[in-house]
């Protein structure tokens, strides 16, 4: 930080030389009120918000402050994960995080980007896609303060594109519910009852075109209304469709696939 160049004939403050510094107001702020407010300590981030880490991602980079950096990555890569049973874990019933509850996906995406972590991208880029209206994604909304978030012009129609790449995965990978050819199974013992609800559930993923439904576990619409043989099948090949998507998330939005991801 003391060696950016500064004005020759510099002011002083109590007589010391002021640092002239670029960066917003508003993510030094955050970082004093880490480093000062009641003795807090960076290194326990679970309670801090989305942008009060992007401000020790941001200046952490910039003025080499390592270890805040890490910190605030380490907290975020925890609501993003890169497996499908992390997803599962981190997005079930009565999860709470930084993104989840507080309506953070715009500004995620922007700093991921800004960033250049790129491993984490695909998951924020879903996130928004699954959690925000088009309209959202194009106008941005306004946050608590009345300030406005937008998302880049290309990272617009990268989720744009993107969204109706998986709505059509969707309907590609669980074509088993349209056609009885694998509902009901030859040990069906209810086999009018799974046959009706497997039309059911086709329509519950292809409502609406919905793409958030791509990554839907199974249980949360199937268990206990197929018989058991039926519901084992559908386990089967309803996994086999949502590992094919997670194992697909990041070219749908134009990036390499999850093991070529880069972070610069």
């Amino acid at each position: 930080m003391f060696n950016i160049p500064q004005p020759e004939t510099e002011p002083l403050f109590e007589g010391c030389p002021l640092v002239h510094l670029s960066d917003a107001p508003k993510d030094w702020e955050n970082i004093f009120s880490i480093l000062y407010d009641n003795n807090a300590s960076y290194t326990y981030t679970d309670q801090f918000a989305l942008p009060l880490l992007a401000s020790m991602l941001r200046l952490g980079r910039k003025y080499q402050f390592d270890d805040m950096q890490a910190q605030a990555l380490r907290r975020i890569r925890r609501e993003l994960p890169d497996s499908l049973a992390g997803w599962d874990e981190n997005f079930s019933d009565g999860a709470k995080g930084l993104v989840i509850e507080s309506d953070h996906e715009i500004d995620l995406v922007n700093i991921l980007v800004e960033m250049g972590i790129q491993s984490l991208l695909p998951m924020a880029y879903f996130l928004c896609i699954k959690s925000l209206a088009p309209v959202d994604i194009l106008r941005g909304y306004t946050r608590d303060d009345d300030s406005t978030c937008r998302l880049s012009t290309e990272t617009i129609e990268k989720l744009i594109l993107a969204r109706d790449l998986i709505c059509k995965a969707i309907l590609g990978q669980f074509e088993w519910a349209k056609t009885p050819s694998s509902i009901p199974t030859p040990g069906c013992y209810k086999r009018y009852q799974c046959e009706g609800i497997r039309s059911n559930v086709f329509e519950t993923l292809a409502a609406d075109n919905v793409p958030g439904r791509a990554l839907l576990h199974p249980d949360k619409f199937t268990g206990g209304v197929f018989c058991a043989s039926c519901f084992g099948e559908i386990r089967r090949i309803y996994e086999a469709g949502r590992v094919h998507i997670w194992d697909n998330l990041p070219t749908y939005f134009e990036l390499p696939n999850w093991q070529d991801l880069k972070d610069t």
